[in-house]
């Protein structure tokens, strides 16, 4: 009989314990719930005032996609063209070429696509090196 009631005692313990952590993990549960309720409204109202950013400004989606791809590049080339230690005139086209070509764009003029304007500008760049070359020649 002892050993009946130590056992009913064993399993109260174990199911008081479980109860408890139960109980924590439904309060972490709920804080984490808040949590992301707060942050889904943020973004919601982020979202709405972009939306009525571009609404107000009168841009389509298409037109902030071509100028978040053009800065993407611009920033991408000038990196990597003063990590390869470039000079002003590639880096000058750089900066002359990409945002005519996204104004252009957005304009809905003929403009290069982004392979385009690489191809485009490692040549401007070569034909430069090039004449150079020619000149200490």
């Amino acid at each position: 009989m002892s050993e009946f009631l130590q056992y009913q005692d064993q399993t109260s313990q174990y199911y008081t314990d479980l109860m408890n952590k139960l109980e924590r993990m439904n309060s972490t549960l709920g804080v984490m719930l808040h949590y992301l309720d707060n942050m889904h409204l943020r973004i919601e109202e982020r979202l709405h005032v972009i939306q009525v950013y571009l609404g107000w400004a009168g841009l389509s989606l298409t037109a902030m996609w071509t100028c978040v791809a053009h800065m993407g590049y611009f920033v991408l080339c000038a990196v990597l063209l003063t990590f390869l230690r470039c000079p002003g005139f590639s880096r000058a086209m750089l900066l002359l070429m990409v945002p005519l070509n996204a104004v252009a764009e957005v304009n809905q003029q003929p403009a290069l696509d982004l392979t385009s304007l690489s191809v485009l500008l490692l040549a401007l760049s070569l034909g430069k090196c090039l004449e150079r070359f020619t000149r200490q020649l």
